[in-house]
This record gives structure tokens, C-alpha cells and sequence, in this order.
């Protein structure tokens, strides 16, 4: 697990530091157009992680649409659903702001930052429970437009519940 993590970290940090070159310039034509319309879907999976006695680890699978405020600025609510085990197991909405810069390249590095709720289930042999808590997380990511709609992007976030996340999506810019 610790590998993927480093590769996930590894693959951003390479496309934002080289996004700069002339193969992530924007192609001439339709693509500038097509990256800026206003909605855009995409959904992915990861890891997280929530500091206990240890790094409980966590599956995460979800979704997200960004839509455009202004320039590189969006407004991107998220739904995340994390898995531990039966017993543990966590629904997040948060809604976020992503900031992308150089919006009209290939690669197009991003922040991106939320405060929502958690909605934490637990269960044991004696009692289940579920209850509400918030979430706060802040990071950076970068996409990896493969055709001129459909792009990839890795990413990682700092926060707390979880305090680490990685992760990957496949996303769509609709209109």
C-alpha cells in the first residue's frame, strides 16, 4: 500500500513540475474551448487514512462534479464513501473550491480545499452507532487530459477525518 501511495504522490508532483514544457501546452483549435465549459463530473477511488492508535486505513470510492465560477476558480461537491471493514465504515460530503492553473494545457495542476460532514458506522458484536462529525481537507492534484473531455488525476489531501488521503479519478467535462 505504502508503494501506490508514493507513486500516486510521485506521478502528481512529476506532471506539476513538468506541465511547464511544450508537451503540455493546449493543442490549437477546440480543446481551449472545451476546457472552458462550465460542468464537469468525475468519480475515482483511493486510500485514506484516520489517526487512531494507529493509521486506521481506509478503501474510498467516490464522486464529484466541479462547476465554474470564475477563470480557473470551481465550486465541487463531493460525495465519498470509505471502507474499513462491516464494522467501520464512513459516508463524506464535503463541498470544495478548486483553484486550476493553467487551465488550457494538457496537464493542469490544481488545489483544492473543503470543509463538510462525516458520517461516521461503527459496529461490534454488542452495540452499532452512527453519528455525525466534520471534516476539513486541503490539497493538490493535477489533470491529465487524454482526449480533449476526458481526463486523469491523481491526488492528494491533508486534513483531519482523514488525515491522509490518496487517490485517482476519471473525469468528464460535459458542457
Amino acid at each position: 500500500m505504502k508503494d501506490k501511495m508514493v507513486s500516486v504522490l510521485f506521478l502528481s508532483l512529476a506532471a506539476t513540475l513538468f506541465s511547464g514544457k511544450g508537451w503540455a501546452q493546449g493543442t490549437p483549435g477546440g480543446d481551449a474551448q472545451i476546457r472552458n465549459e462550465r460542468i464537469e463530473v468525475s468519480g475515482g477511488a483511493g486510500w485514506a487514512g484516520f489517526p487512531d492508535e494507529g493509521m486506521l486505513q481506509h478503501f474510498t470510492a467516490g464522486t464529484l462534479v466541479r462547476i465554474r465560477l470564475v477563470r480557473g476558480l470551481k465550486f465541487a461537491p463531493e460525495l465519498t464513501y470509505m471502507y474499513r471493514s462491516q464494522a467501520d465504515r464512513d459516508l463524506v460530503f464535503v463541498p470544495n473550491l478548486v483553484y486550476e492553473f493553467r487551465r488550457n494545457a494538457r496537464v493542469v495542476p490544481y488545489v483544492i480545499g473543503g470543509v463538510g460532514i462525516l458520517r461516521h458506522y461503527e459496529k461490534n458484536p454488542y452495540w452499532e452507532r452512527a453519528a455525525n462529525g466534520s471534516t476539513y481537507g486541503i490539497g493538490f492534484g493535477t489533470k491529465i487530459f487524454v482526449k480533449p473531455r476526458l481526463y486523469v488525476a491523481p491526488e492528494v489531501r491533508f486534513g483531519w477525518e482523514p488525515l491522509l488521503r490518496f487517490g485517482g479519478s476519471i473525469g468528464y467535462i460535459l458542457r
